[in-house]
């Protein structure tokens, strides 16, 4: 079965290759009759040929006479001027040229200062988003540093109000002591039964006792204080040391991988002052410790008591007043901070104040720009402000937007110092509350001390109120020195924070340095790029006015070039007009001579028609004359006369070259130019894949094809073609359409047109939009695009000039019979210029 069907495949493949064949056969079989029959024909045409290459050659000597010899010319005024107009043409085109490569200078130089100042605009902009990134973490960091230093404010005053309640509470103390110490020693001496009695000069011994053990405390006190003098100062110098080493680091530009040994550097140094506080801190521990073991030893017997009691007050009176001396000095100190933090917070306030009036000439800047801009947009008139506005209107809002950001960032650091105004009146509200407080729980424990010291006066002392006496002072002994412990503790963290403190201030004043620093780098660079937008400004004034000025001189050269050009098309059209006025003069001047040679061969030939016919032939000779002085002195051209369009219609496409080829008996000439294809459908559709268009050109002997098109709404070719004709009068030109999408190879046929040249007019083109038609000589055929085409001849063809009238009279045959054959005789749309001919020649 599927043998079967494979044969009668190749049975229909090879039937159509029969038809195909049969085909060309009929076709070669047409063109062998046409050749046999066009012998004839191409017999006149080598006759027609040969007089035509007569009249070629002699108007080629013409015109080599009149165009190799200027004296012809400079012989007649209007030839002279006609000279002169050339070379005054020449000249403006040379300046036209020298004009146009300055402007050229001109606009390049234009263009790098424009590339330039964007440029460095550029590099404003990204300078000013760096400015405003370190702000932003400047502003953070800033921001961290205030609370840290809040937090440190806070503790320094718990640490503070902690100092003044021990100080209360060891001056209660001391009194307390002082108090029992008086109660008990007129206890003892109450009691005493055999009282000593002392003899003048004679020194008692307790107070002796009493004495030298009051040397060794002074002594051991002053010792301690040397040491801790000592220390005081290798801890200030020290802490001068690290304050020095943060500085610099603060100072320094490059500060990144170096940190973490610095700061690992800086915690040891705080360790190791740790320890040493520490080790002081146990040796007073210890010694206390010495007092109490020698305090437990001499408490067996009453009178050792008594003189401990006695050795122990003193010794708490010197503690008690070295330690208040302390606590002055620390209170001092205190206020010194609080003082320098209040001269911080006054320096801050200043430059707030310095911010705010330089951002108050700021805006005045701002609105002096603006003011001046919009002058300077006032004063602009015509064509320069419509050039002015493609670079001021870029410079402007470049400067604008500077401008707005600085007073972003301005409104930004306002912001910032109103932050800190209310955070330092938040801190004043804050500490003033704790002082208060402070002062209320010191009251308090004032009156708790005075209510303990009226019961302990009250109290009526026993036997055992030396021993209770004695446990009461140990217990209060541990109580201050566990106050002390918590003090010395307080007071360590008190100064660490207190450097801190001061570290944080002296990077707080840094930070603040640096953002003047930028704020007034920051404004001079402002200043800088308004000193170049000004002498941009100057520099571009002059440069427009020399623009315009050329422009104004190009427009000038232009205008008199035109008006040249039209002159000079002038004088070759009237050329033009007379030489093909002098050829139809000739050729009937030919045919007149032929027709009295014949004549004067005829023997019945009557003199006074001969008479007659020299005389016409006379006149004839005077009027050809006439016509060749015409043709001789050129027309001087009006400056008045309107500037010819250029219709492609009107202007020869040969040259003087393919005009002697024209000579050679091989058939006569036809240029066919291609204009354009338009509305190209396939099947009444248009075509939506993307593809490609080609025409083909045929005549009975030659063939040409244009080049690929991209296909679109409108095609443009604007190629030109020769052909050569045999018999002009009855030979068609074929335009075959295809079209070939980019998908596939397959190439479809769009439609056909024909034309014909058999009713040309000589030396005179004509155009046709004519339309190319699908399916060409059946019922089916129909419309498929539109093609423009300009047919032109030198060499054959009518030798008149048809009229306006009669080319609008053609026009309009040509589209109703179009139309008509649209509606009813669709098998000749694809030759409607065909039929036109053959009606006329009928």
């Amino acid at each position: 079965m599927s043998t079967l069907i494979q044969l009668k495949e190749q049975l229909s493949e090879k039937e159509l290759r029969v038809y195909e064949l049969e085909l060309e056969v009929k076709e070669l079989r047409n063109e062998v009759t046409s050749l046999y029959d066009a012998k004839d024909k191409l017999d006149i045409a080598n006759r027609n040929a040969r007089v035509l290459e007569e009249e070629n050659n002699n108007l080629h000597d013409l015109v080599k006479k009149t165009e190799g010899d200027q004296r012809y010319y400079e012989s007649f005024p209007q030839g002279r001027e006609a000279l002169e107009v050339i070379n005054e043409n020449d000249d403006l085109r040379k300046q036209l040229d020298a004009t146009k490569e300055e402007l050229k200078v001109l606009t390049e130089k234009m263009r790098s200062c424009e590339s330039a100042c964007d440029k460095r605009i550029r590099d404003l902009c990204a300078e000013r988003d760096r400015f405003s990134m370190e702000s932003e973490r400047n502003a953070k960091e800033l921001e961290s540093y205030r609370r840290q230093c809040i937090d440190l404010r806070r503790a320094l005053e718990n640490e503070q109000d902690m100092s003044k309640a021990s100080a209360a509470l060891w001056s209660q103390e001391k009194e307390r002591y002082e108090q029992k110490i008086t109660e008990v020693i007129a206890n003892e001496n109450f009691h005493a039964k055999e009282p000593r009695m002392q003899t003048r000069g004679e020194v008692p011994l307790q107070q002796a006792l009493l004495q030298e053990e009051v040397g060794e405390l002074e002594s051991r006190l002053h010792y301690l204080q040397e040491k801790q003098w000592q220390k005081e100062k290798e801890w200030i110098q020290t802490e001068n040391a690290l304050r020095q080493t943060i500085n610099e680091l603060n100072r320094s530009e490059t500060v990144g991988g170096n940190d973490k040994e610095v700061y690992k550097g800086l915690q040891d140094q705080v360790i190791s002052l740790k320890n040493e506080i520490e080790s002081l801190r146990g040796e007073k521990r210890a010694n206390h410790a010495f007092d109490f073991v020698s305090d437990d030893i001499e408490s067996v017997n009453p009178t050792i008591e008594v003189e401990r009691i006695e050795k122990s007050a003193v010794s708490g009176m010197w503690s008690n007043k070295k330690h208040v001396d302390e606590l002055l000095a620390d209170n001092a100190r205190l206020r010194d901070i609080i003082d320098e933090l209040q001269n911080k917070n006054l320096s801050l306030q200043l430059q707030n104040d310095e911010k705010v009036i330089q951002n108050k000439d700021l805006e005045v800047l701002l609105v002096a720009e603006k003011q001046k801009q919009t002058s300077e947009q006032h004063t602009g008139a015509g064509s320069r402000v419509l050039k002015e506005n493609s670079f001021s209107q870029g410079s402007s809002t470049g400067a604008n937007d500077e401008v707005s950001q600085l007073k972003q960032r301005i409104r930004v650091l306002q912001d910032y110092v109103n932050d800190t105004k209310a955070s330092q009146d938040q801190k004043d509200a804050l500490t003033g509350a704790r002082i208060k407080e402070y002062q209320r729980q010191i009251e308090e424990l004032l009156n708790e001390n005075k209510d303990i010291r009226s019961n302990v006066m009250e109290t009526v002392l026993t036997d055992g109120s030396v021993v209770r006496l004695s446990k009461d002072k140990r217990d209060s002994v541990e109580d201050i020195m566990r106050l002390l412990e918590a003090a010395w503790q307080s007071e360590d963290e008190t100064k660490r924070l207190l450097k801190k403190a001061q570290f944080q201030g002296a990077a707080l004043a840094n930070a603040n340095a640096m953002k003047d620093e930028e704020v007034h780098r920051i404004q001079k660079a402002l200043d800088d790029l308004e000193d170049r937008l000004r002498e941009c400004y100057g520099t571009l004034d002059p440069l427009k006015h020399r623009l315009d000025d050329k422009d104004n001189v190009i427009h000038n050269l232009e205008s008199r070039l035109r008006n040249l050009q039209a002159d000079v098309d002038n004088v070759v059209s009237d050329r033009d007009a007379l030489q093909r006025e002098n050829r139809s003069l000739e050729k009937e001047n030919i045919i007149l001579r032929r027709q009295c040679a014949d004549l004067d061969h005829s023997r019945g030939f009557d003199g006074n028609k001969l008479a007659e016919m020299n005389g016409l032939l006379d006149d004839l000779r005077d009027e050809n004359s006439h016509l060749h002085r015409q043709l001789a002195v050129p027309k001087a051209p009006r400056w008045s006369d309107p500037v010819p369009s250029e219709d492609p219609s009107q202007l020869s496409i040969v040259s003087n070259e393919e005009r002697r080829r024209s000579a050679v008996p091989e058939g006569a000439h036809l240029t066919v130019t291609i204009v354009e294809l338009a509305d190209v459908l396939r099947n009444g559709q248009a075509i939506t894949d993307p593809g490609y268009i080609i025409i083909k050109l045929k005549s009975i002997k030659e063939k040409y094809k244009t080049t690929v098109k991209e296909l679109s709404p409108v095609i443009r070719f604007d190629e030109t073609f020769v052909f050569y004709l045999a018999q002009p009068d009855q030979d068609v030109i074929t335009l075959h359409v295809f079209y070939k999408a980019k998908s596939s190879s397959k190439e479809l046929h769009i439609g056909d047109a024909c034309f014909s040249m058999a009713t040309l007019h000589r030396g005179i083109a004509r155009q046709r939009i004519a339309p190319v038609a699908q399916n060409p000589g059946s019922k089916d055929a129909c419309r498929a695009a539109q093609v423009e085409v300009t047919l032109q001849t030198d060499d054959f063809g009518k030798m008149t000039v048809p009229t306006d009238a009669e080319e609008e009279e053609e026009h309009l045959r040509f589209s109703e019979l179009v139309s008509r054959s649209e509606a009813t005789a669709p098998e000749i749309l694809h030759a409607v210029d065909v039929y036109i001919a053959k009606s006329e020649l009928e």
